[in-house]
Order: C-alpha cells, then structure tokens, then sequence
C-alpha cells in the first residue's frame, strides 16, 4: 500500500502525539494548524487516517535499525529473538539483545527500543486512532463505505496497539476516548478481564466494518480477517498461564472460537510446501496472509523501501550473512536446532527445562546422533537453518562455517564478535535469487498470519478439551489442526498420547514454526516459563574440517543467560511512574533498579 501524507499531517500527527502521563493520555491538539484544516476536508483526513501506518515503523530517534512493532532487525541490528533460546546475535553483547539477556533491562545501549518505544509509540497512535473516531461522522464527502472502511480502521488499530501493551506491560489503562486539558488523567490500570474485553469489543467492530477484502493495491491495510485474527491471538494470551493462573477453561474456549471464527470466512489457506518460502519473501502476499507489513519491491542497496528494516544490518553487508564489519544476525542456537524431530516425528531431546546443549538428556527412541546431525530431520530445519558446505550466494561450492584442525577458519567464520558464534546462520528470511550485490525481492513481515490462527486453536483446543474432543463441534480437533501445520512442509503427524504430550509438541512447534517472526518471547512470557526457558545457557555448534575432508561437530556453551520471574511483565517507563500517582508499575520493578 502507498501511504501518501502532507508535510502538514506529519506536524499535526507530531503535535498532538505527545508523552508523558498527561501527554499519553494527551491532551487537546494544538497547532498553528487548525483541526478544521483537516477534519474537514476528506482528502486531507484520508491522509491523517494512512498516517496511522507510519507507527508500524515506530522508532522516535528516526532509527534506521530499531522499530518498536516488528521487523526482522526490530531492536538495533538484533530480532527479538536473539534474546530468546532459540537465537543469538553475530556481534559483541551490547544494545537491547545484551540488556535483555543479562537481565539488566534499564541498562544498555538502545534498550527502549523493546522496552519503553512501544509504550509511548501505542500510545501516540491510540490517540490518533480516537481522534479519527471523533471526528469521521462529521467530515464531509465521504461515501458511507468510506467511513466505515476509516471506522473499521482505526478500531483495529486501536486494538492492535493496546495488544502491543498488553503482550509486553499486561493490564495497562485502556484509552477508548480522547482527553482534555480539564480531564482526569491520573487514572489507574484497567483490570486485566476488562482490559481483554475492550480489545476484543474494537476487533469485533472493527470486523463488522471492514471488508473481507481490500483492493490489491491497498495491500497492507487490514481486513476483517485481520480484526477478527487478533481478537483470537488477544484471547489466546489471556487464557494462558500466566495469565490465566486458575485455568479457566472457559477462556481457552473463547480462543478457540474466535480463532475457528478465522477459519470459517473460507478467505485463507496453508501454502503449500513449496510455496512455503513466499511467505516471507519473493511475492508480496500469500493465501496465509491477514496482516503484514510489506517492503515493496526493491535491492537491498534500496534500505527500508526493500527490506522489512534495513538489509545489510538484518543479514550481513552486502547482502551476505557474514561480515567482517557488521557481522551476521540473528543466528540459529544449537537449542533450537535440537528442537526439530526427525523426519518420522520423534523428539530427540527429552526435556528442554533442564536442557544440557553440551550433554543433552537424548531420547534414545529417536536414533538420533550427533554424527548424522542433519539428516532425516524436520524439512523446516532446512529452511531456518544455512549449514556448512551449502551452496550460497557467491559462495558456488559452499560456504565454510568450518575451522581447520590448525585453527585456522574457514572463509564464512571468525572468533570475533562479528561472526556466528553459534556455527549456524539463518536464512529463513533471505531470497536466494538475491547476488552479493544487487538484487530486487518482496521482504513481508507478518504481524499475524493463517498458520498463527490454526496453532491459535490447536493450542485453545487442546487446553478446552484435550487432543482429540471436538468440544466446539466445528469438526476439527486439535490434533488435526497441528497435523495440518506440519503436513503442509511434508512432515508427519504429531506423536502425542495425551493433553499434556500434546501441550509439549503444540510449545515445541509454534518455537520451530515462528522463529525469527517475533513471537517466541512473547510465548514463553505468557507460559510463564521464562525461567525455564531464558535463565539457562545458549548453545552452539563447532565445526572442523578434518584432514581426509570429514567434518567433526563439537557442542558448545555460548554465553549463559539472565531471567527473573518479575521479568515476565516489563517495567513500566519510570518517567510514567513519576508523573502518575494512580500508574503503578508491575511488581518486581522499581526506581532503584534503573
């Protein structure tokens, strides 16, 4: 979709789209610039309304390399990933990654890009969205779908900005009108059932005013689908433990519901194995797509027009995933990969709560050695995953991620910080057609997509009712669900026994399904398993050509990692803190740890 502001509307945008306790809230518009200016001219107001999507790249240092609501590269040169136990970054620890793995979340260089930019970026856009709710029924000349179509819009919005507080700071305060100067500002939280209620109440009206389908060249607006999608993903998290300590199975219901609710508009399908890789690059939609941010066609010399972020900091300089200046990120853990089965569906690793990457708990029925790391293994393996001795790029007969017995390294890999540390690199987002050098591709990222919605309601199923009751009656059971997922890459049907099994492999593929898409931190926070998960080392591969050409694979700890409990809900900015008596922050954090 081509946005297309004013100089005007930018500095309208920039002067009511304040914060600070009040400013968040905010306060009435002023400018030399009058409402009316704008509120009353349908042209100019359609340009206020596409300034909403300039917040989908929200960065308030005007970042080239951090931006608060998704993309590959979202916290300065990193993926929110890289400080999970599925990734780690090619360069020294320090910026957003680093604070978050040490835990050490008020320090570091960049941390508010994660941290505090998504509370005062949801925010300025919820005020705007309010704004435009205030003001469509009386602008003139438009057409009554139009004003739906703008309604339907910012109730998405609204939405889907208050979703980006609530995933990271819970229960927050839900702002569903615009304040004025003479208004109580001071107001406290929410409660976190009432809080889910409102965002679901704007997805469901949002749903009924938008169409089930915007023209093609409007791609990138969001549709009914859309709506409805995060009304599902909103109630998934607040049925999860964290979240949900009593395990009102009620709730889970309610998510499955709502994610079967996406099912039946018949709209979208799982692409099939073949496709499987145009979801995140080469084509500028798929059948899985309801809401994305697309780049639009361009070279990765053409920066944000071409990439999600920006392309040489997402994937190395020059569009390689190695470099001896920038270095590559993120790169895939020995953790992750030992989360992919093999190719007849058995888990090789027991249990990853206790998980050892250097003498793991193996699970002898699975046959899995280390000798024969790669093969027979999940087909999703070999889409993340970029191995030594593949063929990439420049590198015709295989890049070297290898060491020589000397110690002496191979072309791709280093021991300093600008290279793997891990012994992989990934290339679940990098379109092969690309050279060196130049190149044009389609880069999508998916704020939510139809595989998301199908693990949605494997998972509420499964929670609800267990693996195989159609407790809904809509025919489709949560292990049929998880069986459509991975039979779509041609991998088997899931080996559960039970609800609890299941629970296991249902975790175990959204880590494998959505890696790199920003949703394995937000996941184990709302598990409530950040401990597990994120308290314990990373692990990583060491690779070394022999001298008859055989290669020998030696496990090793890369960097052991910090996660508290009072860590699954993020500190509220302290500035917030101080300028609101009612704002309390979440338990854990305080002044003194800033």
């Amino acid at each position: 979709m081509k946005i297309k502001y004013l100089i005007y509307t930018f500095l309208l945008l920039w002067v009511i789209s304040l914060s600070s306790c009040e400013e968040y809230l905010d306060k009435a518009p002023s400018s030399d610039l009058p409402e009316s200016a704008v509120f009353s001219d349908a042209r100019l107001f359609k340009e206020y309304v596409d300034g909403l999507y300039i917040y989908l790249w929200y960065s308030p240092a005007d970042s080239w390399a951090a931006y608060s609501f998704g993309g590959f590269c979202s916290m300065q040169m990193s993926n929110i990933e890289d400080a999970t136990d599925l990734s780690d970054g090619a360069r020294n620890d320090a910026g957003p990654r680093a604070s978050l793995n040490m835990g050490n979340w008020f320090a570091g260089q960049g941390v508010q890009a994660e941290v505090d930019w998504p509370w005062e970026g949801s925010y300025k856009a919820i005020r705007i969205c309010n704004r435009i709710l205030d003001n469509v029924d009386v602008v003139e000349n438009l057409s009554d779908t139009e004003r739906d179509e703008i309604k339907g819009q910012a109730l998405f919005f609204r939405a889907f900005f208050h979703f980006q507080l609530l995933k990271r700071y819970g229960n927050v305060l839900y702002v569903d009108r615009t304040f004025n100067t003479d208004d109580d500002m001071d107001l406290p939280r929410d409660t976190y059932d009432d809080y889910v209620q409102k965002l679901c109440d704007d997805c469901d009206e949002a749903a009924a005013l938008l169409p089930l389908e915007f023209p093609k060249s409007e791609l990138g607006r969001p549709e009914k689908g859309a709506a409805l999608a995060y009304k599902a993903r909103t109630l998934l998290y607040a049925a999860s433990p964290f979240n949900n300590p009593e395990n009102d199975k009620g709730k889970w219901r309610k998510a499955a519901q709502a994610a079967y609710d996406v099912i039946a508009l018949g709209k979208y399908s799982l692409v099939p194995n073949e496709e499987y890789r145009n979801i995140f690059y080469g084509r500028a939609y798929t059948s899985e797509s309801i809401f994305l941010r697309n780049g639009g066609p361009g070279g990765y010399g053409n920066s944000q027009m071409s990439l999600p972020n920006w392309g040489s900091f997402e994937l190395g300089v020059g569009a390689r995933p190695w470099s001896t200046e920038w270095g590559a990120t993120p790169c895939p853990t020995q953790n992750l990969m030992d989360r992919y089965e093999t190719s007849d569906g058995q888990k090789i690793i027991n249990n990853f709560e206790n998980y050892d990457g250097v003498h793991p708990d193996f699970n002898t029925a699975s046959g899995y050695s280390d000798e024969n790391m790669y093969e027979n293994r999940d087909p999703r393996m070999k889409y993340t995953f970029l191995l030594n001795g593949e063929p990439w790029l420049d590198a015709k007969d295989g890049i070297e991620l290898f060491f020589h017995e000397n110690g002496s390294p191979g072309t791709h890999i280093g021991e300093g910080v600008n290279w793997t540390r891990t012994g992989y690199l990934e290339k679940k987002f990098w379109d092969p057609a690309l050279s060196p050098t130049t190149g044009s591709t389609y880069m999508n990222w998916n704020y939510i997509r139809y595989t998301d919605v199908i693990m949605i309601y494997a998972e509420a199923m499964n929670e609800a009712f267990g693996p195989d009751n159609d407790g809904l009656g809509t025919g489709l059971t949560s292990r049929a669900a998880v069986n459509q997922v991975r039979n779509r890459v041609e991998h088997v049907d899931v080996i559960a026994s039970n609800q609890t099994e299941m629970r296991e492999r249902i975790m175990n593929e959204r880590a494998i399904e959505f890696v790199y898409e920003g949703q394995r931190w937000y996941d184990v926070i709302r598990w409530g398993k950040g401990v597990e998960y994120f308290n314990t080392p990373v692990y990583g591969i060491r690779t070394t050509k022999l001298a008859d050409g055989s290669f020998k694979l030696e496990r090793k700890k890369i960097m052991d990692r910090v996660f508290k409990d009072y860590m699954h809900r993020y500190p509220i900015p302290q500035s917030e803190i101080n300028k609101c008596f009612n704002l309390k922050n979440n338990p854990g954090w305080s002044a003194e740890i800033e």
